[in-house]
């Protein structure tokens, strides 16, 4: 059997599709098991023991005949290993042109409303994007379309041991030491760069824990740390935009714990089983969090904030009454109030907990 997977959105985005492969793998153990994604993306996946081959459509933004010539010589590739199913793990214009050209007889698709009427038919088999599911679930159910068994709901990691050495030797400085990602590329989902300084601050001064700082190499994400750190008052280990993605993710897994905002880095601690403290504004916990079922999280409220753990996870929430908006900022501006006006002061006794727990 041959089956083809796609995803066509962010690093984020394909981490959460890892358990689904691991689901495939299981029921399909002698299958041929491809995998489509955008360039950028694919240091998640290329390692991963479990994906015989790793095929790449150009990014949007490329130049357009580049992309098209690009992306049609991929499709005739695909089309010509003649896959016996085609899951496209999101909804678009491109998953479904490319059921429609590589024709596998089982072609499993995320609901097609509101595309061009064209790619309506091109699916034989759908999936909802909707509902208040976990996505990790949510992109578990091409495995229930083929009657098939879910075994994990984990996400998988796969980083080669020479690239571990290369890094050891590389920063064999670090030691006992928390990972702080306070960046996302979309700003609305970002903590004020003044708090972000504070809680930094209170974990070198105040508690004498090291921390180690990383963003990408977006010039967004650079700046944005730049702007946190004309506040920060203590000597962290700034490596903003100095780490690949594949560094980025060991030096998470060797971490003591880590202090995020909801981006991909979140599902990489997911990955890597470490301890985590997820800050969340606008964007749903029960679908996008660290946690598989919000319905056996425990929660609490601290002064002005909703905190809801469960084991080594815990996620930071605001109390105000309009999240999850989904909006793109309070009345889609970019800034999110929620996540901006949280006060250092009410941070205090959740970090202390994780300082009692982790570093005796």
């Amino acid at each position: 059997m041959r089956i083809l997977v796609s995803k066509f959105k962010s690093i984020g985005d394909v981490i959460l599709t890892t358990a689904l492969i691991s689901n495939l793998r299981k029921n399909f153990p002698s299958a041929t098991i491809d995998y489509l994604l955008v360039e950028g993306c694919e240091d998640v996946i290329k390692h991963n023991n479990k994906i015989n081959s790793v095929f790449l459509f150009t990014q949007r933004s490329s130049n357009k005949f580049k992309r098209i010539k690009n992306d049609l010589q991929i499709m005739l590739q695909l089309r010509k290993k003649k896959y016996d199913v085609y899951i496209a793990t999101d909804r678009g214009e491109r998953s479904a042109l490319l059921a429609k050209f590589i024709n596998s007889p089982i072609s499993i698709g995320r609901e097609t409303e509101g595309l061009n009427f064209f790619y309506q038919d091109v699916f034989n088999n759908f999936f909802s994007h909707h509902g208040d599911r976990h996505v990790t679930d949510l992109n578990n159910d091409p495995i229930r379309i083929l009657e098939k068994k879910i075994y994990t709901n984990d996400l998988e990691l796969f980083i080669s041991d020479d690239m571990k050495q290369q890094f050891k030797e590389k920063f064999s400085y670090l030691n006992k030491f928390i990972h702080i990602h306070p960046v996302s590329q979309c700003n609305y989902k970002t903590l004020d760069d003044e708090l972000m300084a504070k809680i930094i601050d209170f974990f070198e001064i105040e508690l004498q824990v090291r921390v180690v700082l990383t963003s990408s190499g977006n010039k967004k994400e650079i700046d944005k740390m730049k702007s946190i750190m004309h506040f920060v008052k203590s000597n962290p280990i700034n490596l903003s935009g100095q780490l690949s993605l594949l560094e980025t993710i060991y030096l998470n897994s060797i971490s003591r714990f880590m202090i995020s905002v909801d981006t991909a880095l979140s599902h990489i601690a997911s990955s890597n089983k470490i301890p985590m403290i997820i800050f969340f504004g606008p964007t749903s916990i029960k679908r996008w969090g660290p946690f598989e079922d919000m319905d056996k999280v425990d929660s609490c409220i601290n002064e002005n904030l909703r905190i809801f753990s469960k084991d080594i996870k815990t996620v930071i929430s605001s109390k105000f009454d309009c999240i999850p908006c989904q909006k793109i900022g309070c009345n889609n501006s970019g800034i999110s109030d929620c996540l901006k006006k949280i006060d250092i002061r009410s941070l205090k006794n959740t970090f202390i907990g994780y300082k009692e727990n982790f570093y005796d």
